[in-house]
């Protein structure tokens, strides 16, 4: 009997570990489901995780690249109304010189005013078009216009430069036509005095030459700038501008050398007058002297 307990609690034993397994394994069964509706379950929503992730983050990044460009938007627009304050700021001084400007006409000066005028009332409209704007394509096209559209003193400035010397050189000749006719009237009483001035006489017909050469020069010169108008970013206008200009530069230049020669040959026409004078003085002298001599 005792041999036949001592048996049984040898096999009780001996079985415990497998009880405690077979416990184990069926808290384990009971925990996790291999099966495969429970997988395919796992896996959806892991991929509902992982895509509600993704959408978190495509909506993170479109939020700062909006605000990117709204940044790239806010600074561009800085810099164009910058530019286009610029630009005004230089067509108000520009309208300041031209109002102290005397020896520019009235007509002239209004003619110049109104295109200056005309400009800033479309830099200021260009600039609210660019306020207003939200698309980066029109924006970019309304800042590209204000270097190329809006050139307005790049032309202004050389016609109003032109029209103030062609005026310059319409009232020197107005000046020295006053002396042609001193010089004329001195001249011809020099020859009634008996004096010799067919050289004077020449040295007028230059001086009248020249006073009309430059007369004719500047008022080419003027009408010609006169009549030109801005570019507006067309490249052919730009060029024929360009030419026109320099070429009224070019009689301006030429008129001024006719002015210059035209006083020279006024020089020569006072000192031949002076020469003439103390000629005509001493030859009357030497003519009373030899009178009273042979009384």
């Amino acid at each position: 009997m005792k041999t036949t307990l001592t048996a049984l609690a040898a096999l009780t034993l001996a079985l415990s570990p497998l009880a405690v397994l077979a416990e184990e394994g069926g808290a384990s069964a009971t925990t996790t489901d291999d099966t495969p509706a429970a997988t395919s379950t796992w896996l959806k929503e892991r991929l509902e995780e992982r895509k509600e992730k993704r959408q978190e983050a495509e909506a993170e990044r479109a939020v700062k690249l909006e605000e990117r460009k709204n940044n790239r938007l806010a600074e561009a627009k800085e810099r164009a109304e910058r530019e286009i304050e610029r630009r005004i700021e230089r067509l108000e001084e520009l309208s300041e010189r031209l109002a102290k400007m005397v020896r520019l006409s009235d007509a002239d000066r209004l003619g110049l005013q109104a295109t200056i005028d005309a400009q800033i009332t479309a830099l200021e409209a260009l600039s609210l078009q660019i306020e207003s704007t939200t698309a980066t394509t029109s924006l970019r096209a309304y800042i590209e216009s204000i270097t190329k559209t809006y050139r307005i003193y790049a032309l202004i400035m050389p016609q109003i430069q032109i029209i103030a010397a062609a005026d310059r050189v319409l009232g020197a000749a107005t000046q020295l036509e006053q002396l042609v006719g001193k010089l004329d009237e001195r001249v011809a009483m020099a020859e009634s005095a008996g004096g010799d001035v067919a050289a004077l006489k020449t040295s007028i017909n230059n001086m009248r030459t020249k006073i009309a050469s430059a007369r004719a020069k500047a008022e080419e010169a003027k009408a010609a700038v006169k009549a030109l108008a801005p570019d507006n970013g067309d490249q052919a206008v730009q060029q024929l501008n360009l030419a026109a200009l320099k070429d009224a530069r070019t009689k301006i230049r030429s008129a001024q050398q006719d002015l210059k020669d035209a006083r020279k040959d006024a020089g020569v026409v006072r000192r031949g007058l002076r020469d003439l004078s103390r000629s005509l003085n001493n030859s009357t002298a030497t003519t009373s002297d030899e009178n009273g001599d042979s009384e």
